[in-house]
């Protein structure tokens, strides 16, 4: 099943359009944000539930918290290319977090990287092959105290919508939200829950008629100021364009001699075929292990 929190436009390619050039000049932007500070707690804990534990990452994984993988994952739908992310929500067969929205992710294997291991499930539950998307960057670890856990948010962007199949063993269905939605506050909630630890104060996301809050939320938090701050980038070479002068220069002193670019740079790559098989059943442990749980 998938839902599309935009009301259901169209997969129509958006080839030599200009919502394609904007997404392509778009994800230029995020990488050159995600190198830049990450806003880290003062972004995560906006969405973070009441009582939250303080233990930093390097705290938790000293004594002995499991490493994650989560993958976030940015790619463009309909004609203008609007960028959306794909979220996704449990099956109620599953023990641990039954029916919870979460990233595609889980727990590191041997060897593997936070960034190796948030490709693999991705494919695992969406059959998003790696091949299929682009790295941009990570975002912050965060440690999750009820599964003990931390997570490494991964970046990535694809240059189509990938052809999703969801594995019905693990997913119930694929939430395709867009980006905008977390871009500040306005469709923050907050309420108070019972919870196993008891009754709290919860703040979260309301997108598409569905609650995504926890770790989840907390990681998207995060997510939407980086992209901001992307969006900002994009605006840049537009105003000196709009100016007439390069950016920075001062009005009425004469142009610098050295010409400065301000083409788009294209970093979404156009998915190939995507991989047919269906995967039916879970895989052991499959549950236990999600690094994105609350």
């Amino acid at each position: 099943m998938t839902d599309r929190t935009d009301g259901g436009a169209p997969n129509v390619p958006a080839t030599g359009s200009g919502g394609e050039a904007r997404f392509h000049r778009l994800a230029d932007a995020l990488r050159r944000s995600l190198l830049e500070p990450l806003p880290g707690r003062a972004a995560t804990t906006r969405l973070a539930p009441a009582g939250r534990a303080g233990t930093t990452p390097d705290q938790a994984l000293a004594d002995g918290a499991a490493r994650a993988g989560a993958l976030l994952l940015v790619y463009p739908i309909g004609p203008r290319a609007e960028p959306h992310v794909a979220l996704t929500e449990r099956t109620g067969e599953l023990r641990a977090h039954a029916g919870q929205v979460s990233l595609p992710g889980g727990r590191l294997e041997a060897d593997e990287t936070p960034r190796q291991a948030a490709l693999r499930e991705a494919d695992e539950e969406l059959a998003v092959a790696p091949s299929e998307v682009e790295v941009l960057g990570e975002l912050s670890a965060l440690y999750i105290p009820p599964s003990d856990f931390v997570v490494f948010p991964v970046v990535a962007v694809a240059g189509a919508r990938p052809a999703f199949q969801p594995n019905p063993a693990e997913v119930a269905a694929l939430i395709e939200a867009p980006v905008a939605a977390f871009v500040g506050d306005l469709n923050v909630r907050t309420e108070t829950w019972r919870l196993p630890a008891g009754s709290r104060r919860v703040p979260h996301y309301r997108v598409g008629g569905h609650t995504v809050w926890g770790a989840t939320a907390m990681v998207l938090a995060e997510f939407g100021v980086v992209w901001a701050r992307a969006l900002r980038h994009l605006a840049e070479p537009e105003r000196g364009a709009a100016t007439g002068r390069p950016r920075g220069a001062a009005k009425g002193r004469p142009r610098a001699t050295t010409k400065r670019s301000t083409g788009s740079t294209t970093t979404g790559r156009t998915p190939g075929t995507t991989s047919a098989r269906r995967r039916n059943a879970p895989r052991r442990g499959k549950d236990n292990d999600r690094g994105t749980a609350r």
